[in-house]
């Protein structure tokens, strides 16, 4: 029984996942305003809204440190907009924190 592979088969679709595209994340700037095990909140810019947010892998396999008043950009999803990743921690002396 020689098997050989069929060549006149037709090459694999792309699977229902494959073909649905990924929703892009959103892209903010805010301030750090506290530490919370492991985790950061962070005020966005323009908004009244804080995000609960964990370093990106990049960050961590960088030891970047992030501290209180650091300015930085987020990632968050359109579905859950309350937790996100933080992705970039900007150059420079962070602002001073904003009232409570």
């Amino acid at each position: 029984m020689n098997q050989e592979p069929h060549r006149d088969r037709e090459p694999k679709k792309e699977s229902h996942r494959e073909q649905k595209q990924k929703e892009e994340a959103i892209q903010l700037d805010g301030v750090i305003l506290e530490e919370v095990r492991g985790a950061f909140r962070v005020k966005v810019d323009d908004m009244d809204l804080v995000v609960l947010c964990r370093l990106s892998g990049k960050m961590r396999k960088n030891r970047i440190r992030v501290v209180p008043g650091d300015n930085v950009q987020i990632e968050i999803s359109p579905y859950d907009m309350e937790r996100g990743r933080i992705t970039y921690r900007e150059k420079g002396g962070g602002r001073p924190l904003p009232p409570q």
